[in-house]
């Protein structure tokens, strides 16, 4: 009867573990082994105390660029202009592009697109474009919601760190009393 309580309880944790990753993937700080993919070219990295708290960026893969965060300027491909990125709410994201909800300088709530045009070149173009308003009902869009407490994902993060910790303990411990019983 201890036994199956112990495979439950394990289990239990395992699956709380692999939801938690799988949420954080889209926060910038988990593997999201069974997330939804953002476009290969583009990650998603948490920008914690070491990066000045900035909270969810997106990078370029390839050659490691920060493209868009809060507090940073960014360059709208089709207009040749610069807005700056006051606040991060959210994004809308399939295997292809990623359409990024936020507030400029005045307040205002505008959309971007950012995706990869797909050229002969040796380093293929990151398009960043302007929409007029936010995607309608998409069916192959994912929304994520950004508009979180930066220690709220904090302690998010370190609960997930923390878990992921005592199950690498547990299981440890587990292999090596049935190695020891063999």
């Amino acid at each position: 009867m201890i036994k199956h309580r112990a495979i439950i309880i394990y289990l239990s944790l395992v699956s709380l573990f692999l939801y938690m990753d799988s949420k954080s993937y889209y926060y910038g700080f988990g593997y999201g082994i069974l997330s939804s993919k953002v476009p290969e070219r583009f990650t998603m990295h948490f920008g914690g105390s070491d990066l000045g708290n900035i909270g969810v960026i997106i990078e370029e893969n390839f050659m490691n660029l920060m493209i868009f965060f809060k507090g940073r300027s960014v360059e709208i491909t089709d207009k040749k202009e610069k807005v700056f990125i006051k606040d991060f709410d959210g994004y809308w994201f399939n295997n292809k592009l990623i359409i990024v909800k936020f507030k400029d300088n005045d307040n205002k709530q505008r959309f971007l697109k950012i995706y990869e045009e797909v050229t002969n070149d040796l380093h293929p173009k990151i398009n960043i474009e302007e929409m007029k308003y936010a995607p309608l009902d998409h069916n192959d869009l994912k929304y994520i919601d950004l508009n979180l407490d930066l220690n709220y994902l904090k302690r998010y993060r370190l609960f997930k760190n923390l878990l992921g910790f005592i199950l690498i303990i547990v299981t440890f411990f587990k292999a090596k009393r049935i190695y020891n019983n063999s």
